[in-house]
């Protein structure tokens, strides 16, 4: 099973491969620069010794004494690295040397031609160098006070010495270094794991808790917080944090609640369209019985006239005339009212000013409807005094007879009373009755077009469901207002209209 590391353990690991490799490599370069510098070193060291050895020994050379020769290689023996000493005459003969169980080839033979000896050189074996210097003739009886030759001196050798030096006191030192070194890496290392253990702890358990956040806040969970503890910039973090959670939050709630009024506004108004869809075909068919209503009478009407013309009825053909044409009336003022209210709708209805006495005006209207009230069995009653107006006639007309009518409609064997007062250049008509009156929940709708209390086929009451919504716009054309309340029993309409007084 294939094991996944969390973000903390892959930076641990990255860390800890990191500084493996870098330490490996500082150790490696560790190594190579202390074995080449200490190598160099200690060759140059023993080149010098070397050479220090053959300016001791060129005496004993010179003389040819091998008990001074001795003398002198025993005394540069006594270092514990050096591994042999000796001193060569020209023709390569030994003339002293110290016991060594290593031999350097070159002097491996006592027969050595010392000519080939004219410079220090080293030869290098695995385990021991193998110095040489050569000694130089100097015929100055008192060369100690100037050791070193001058250009002019005859540089030919007169010798040669020997040192072989092991090599495991520079080992020594380089293993010696190197285990400080490596000590001191890894040291350094622990210092810097934990360091950068810490400082990933502190950011790696920050990265952790955003991504738990930012994961439960993509799931939708609410709420959620980060509780981040560490330097400035984590609190900081924190905080920046914190704060874009709680603006998307209420953001979101916004929205949500934006969504939720929008819905519900679309509800609202696919909730109206479908009862103004009802609403619209219930007009059409309430409209529609109505129109038919007087042109049946009508035709029946007619059907009579002609029978009575044939002395097959019992009524004249003149009644049956008269009955026909008031049905005709009845449906052109049906028609006449949808007419004026498509005209009040479409803004095209005009005004036309004009002086008439206003008190002649209610009764050719009173004229009117008293024929309809003799079937209600209504009495009217008019009070109010004479007075010249300038307004628009044939809309005051409409105003009056449709709340006369109105009145009428929804009055049986009671009274009707018109009144009207001007005051101050505002006529207020006031028409009330004694009918059914209007329900509370009702008196908002009954200015609303082809809307009426009862909407069935059957209703007492016929009408198109215009006459106040008509009356309505012809106020407010007039710039005025209508009002009602309502009585138990009864209802009074009350219209407030600017005119100027004659």
């Amino acid at each position: 099973m294939t094991r996944s590391f969390n973000l903390r353990q892959r930076f641990s690991l990255t860390v800890l491969f990191a500084i493996a490799l870098a330490s490996t490599v500082m150790l490696l370069s560790i190594y190579w620069a202390v074995s080449n510098y200490t190598r160099q070193y200690t060759i140059h060291y023993w080149q010098e010794y070397a050479e220090t050895f053959a300016h001791s020994a060129k005496f004993s050379v010179t003389l040819a004494s091998p008990v001074k020769a001795n003398e002198i290689v025993d005394h540069f023996k006594k270092d514990p690295v050096i591994e042999k000493t000796g001193i060569y005459l020209r023709s390569g003969e030994r003339l002293a040397s110290t016991e060594g169980a290593i031999e350097c080839p070159i002097t491996a033979t006592n027969r050595f031609d010392a000519n080939r000896v004219e410079h220090p050189f080293v030869f290098e074996l695995p385990r021991t160098w193998c110095f040489y210097a050569p000694i130089h003739y100097l015929p100055e009886t008192h060369d100690f006070l100037d050791p070193e030759p001058s250009e002019n001196t005859n540089k030919t050798p007169i010798g040669f010495v020997e040192l072989v030096v092991s090599k495991r006191g520079m080992e020594n030192v380089i293993q010696k270094i190197l285990w400080l070194s490596i000590a001191s890496v890894i040291v350094f290392e622990l210092l810097i794991f934990v360091s950068v253990q810490h400082f990933s702890d502190v950011w790696t358990r920050a990265l952790l808790d955003l991504a738990e956040v930012m994961k439960k806040t993509g799931e939708g969970s609410r709420g959620v917080r980060t509780s981040l503890e560490g330097p400035a910039e984590i609190i900081e973090l924190k905080q920046r944090l914190n704060r874009m959670l709680d603006q998307l939050e209420a953001q979101e709630e916004e929205l949500e609640d934006t969504v939720a009024a929008r819905t519900a506004e679309l509800q609202t108004a696919l909730n109206s369209a479908l009862s103004a869809s009802r609403y619209k075909s219930t007009i059409i068919s309430t409209v529609s019985h109505e129109m038919k209503s007087p042109l049946h009478a009508f035709m029946g009407y007619s059907q009579l006239a002609l029978e009575a013309l044939n002395g097959s009825s019992q009524l004249t053909a003149e009644d049956c005339l008269q009955m026909g044409l008031d049905c005709a009336r009845n449906l052109e003022h049906q028609i006449n009212q949808i007419l004026d209210y498509a005209r009040l709708e479409s803004g095209k209805a005009q005004l036309y000013i004009a002086k008439f006495n206003f008190r002649n005006l209610v009764l050719r209207c009173v004229e009117k409807i008293e024929p309809l009230t003799k079937d209600s069995g209504n009495r009217i009653r008019m009070t109010g005094e004479a007075a010249e107006i300038d307004t628009d006639q044939d809309k005051l007309t409409h105003i009056v007879m449709n709340l006369l009518s109105n009145a009428n409609k929804f009055t049986q064997q009671g009274r009707i009373e018109i009144a009207w007062s001007i005051h101050r250049a505002q006529l207020t008509i006031r028409v009330s009755d004694t009918g059914c009156g209007i329900a509370e929940a009702d008196r908002d709708k009954i200015f609303e077009p082809f809307w009426q209390a009862d909407m069935s086929l059957s209703r007492p009451a016929g009408g198109t469901g215009l006459g106040l919504a008509i009356t309505k716009l012809y106020c407010e054309l007039l710039t005025g207002e209508i009002d009602v309340t309502s009585n138990n029993p009864g209802s009074v309409f009350t219209v407030t209209l600017p005119i100027a007084k004659a």
